[in-house]
């Protein structure tokens, strides 16, 4: 997405920010009308305040995705830069 935001119109560039945002708040408003998911997110929450309190930490694993795509976005952003510079 970000690399098609820079080839795009300015208009088509504030349609594509709004549909994302749009999209963001359907998501929320979703999350918030799910009583059993947000049932479930207080209880990690109660047991992450639980194990703080006890001393002790959270690890959080993952396969890496996110941190992957946000790594190629910033390289197509880069490679994108330089070949404006010519």
């Amino acid at each position: 997405m970000l690399l098609s935001l820079f080839t795009m119109k300015s208009a088509n560039k504030m349609d594509l920010i709004r549909d994302r945002i749009r999209q963001s708040i359907l998501l929320k408003e979703a999350i918030l009308n799910d009583e059993k998911l947000t049932d479930k997110i207080r209880l990690a929450v109660d047991g992450l305040v639980a194990a703080y309190k006890n001393g002790n930490k959270t690890i959080f694993c993952g396969n890496g995705g996110s941190a992957a795509d946000a790594q190629k976005r910033q390289q197509n952003h880069f490679l994108w830069q330089r070949r404006k510079r010519g």
